[in-house]
């Protein structure tokens, strides 16, 4: 394989996960409009996490 070969190779495998990327964002924007009780958890208290031992020690 040449070296103009696997640039072009590598410009393509970009240009297609960035397609399926973009598609996949696409299908969570969708699926988070069509949730119907959204509204009422986003005034849900929020819950700070629990401080353990190892979580205690972190600066």
């Amino acid at each position: 394989m040449r070296a103009g070969e696997r640039s072009s190779q590598v410009a393509l495998d970009l240009a297609l996960r960035r397609s399926v990327a973009s598609k996949v964002k696409g299908a969570m924007i969708d699926g988070i409009a069509a949730l119907e009780d959204l509204p009422t958890g986003l005034d849900a208290p929020v819950a700070s996490p629990r401080t353990t031992a190892s979580t205690a020690s972190r600066p």
